[in-house]
């Protein structure tokens, strides 16, 4: 399956990007996001979860199948979702360098918010454990996240306004660049930047890498 099919069947697969139906839906992926970002994920249980939402375990199982999928769902759906309206964006207006900046802008916004610090110390704790749950947040939300920004970036190939042989290595370029410094300054405590010098670092970003790819270039 190629970058784009992945991209087409991100929202039909994904939980972690399905919108809350229900006021219940909502309870619970609030209460297993808390419980996930403080407990290690092993000692979180269904029935704690259960507890902390006020609904009851089959009510948690109706709407996810397995504690992985709820994992992935309750920390994952702002990940996804800032990939997801950035493709939106890209089909509403011709100004790449906008949409890249704008996406680049709320990605570090994204990865520097405590919650994804706090995530990050359970992906290393449960990864010195052995456990799988690693491999399943990398590819349910890392790897599909670049699966979207591909797409995008295929999606303007084909349209000519980009020149790529791989949109996929494209994209872990852009990400890569667009992360700087931030995130392992914000994880050791150094503070983090501005929102105007980081609006001015996205759109320097966007516009070195447009260069990168442009047609003919």
């Amino acid at each position: 399956m190629d970058h784009t099919e992945r991209y087409s069947m991100v929202r039909k697969e994904n939980p972690a990007v399905e919108a809350p139906t229900s006021p219940k839906r909502e309870a619970i992926l609030e209460a297993a996001k808390a419980l996930f970002l403080s407990e290690p994920y092993d000692r979180v249980s269904m029935d704690a979860v259960a507890a902390a939402a006020n609904v009851s375990k089959v009510t948690i199982y109706a709407h996810f199948e397995n504690k992985e999928r709820l994992f992935i769902a309750a920390i994952g759906a702002g990940c996804l979702a800032l990939f997801d309206e950035a493709v939106i964006g890209a089909k509403r207006s011709d100004d790449l360098t906008t949409v890249l900046a704008d996406l680049g802008f709320r990605f570090v916004q994204n990865i520097t918010n405590p919650d994804v610090s706090a995530l990050h110390g359970v992906m290393i704790a449960e990864n010195q454990r052995g456990g799988e749950l690693t491999q399943l947040f990398y590819d349910a939300l890392v790897a599909r996240s670049t699966d979207v920004l591909a797409a995008l970036i295929q999606e303007a190939c084909e349209s000519g306004r980009l020149s790529c042989e791989d949109p996929h290595r494209a994209a872990i370029q852009f990400i890569a660049m667009v992360q700087g410094d931030f995130f392992y300054r914000h994880q050791l405590g150094l503070g983090a930047p501005s929102a105007s010098e980081l609006r001015d670092y996205a759109r320097d970003c966007a516009a070195m890498f447009l260069r990168a790819y442009a047609p003919g270039g």
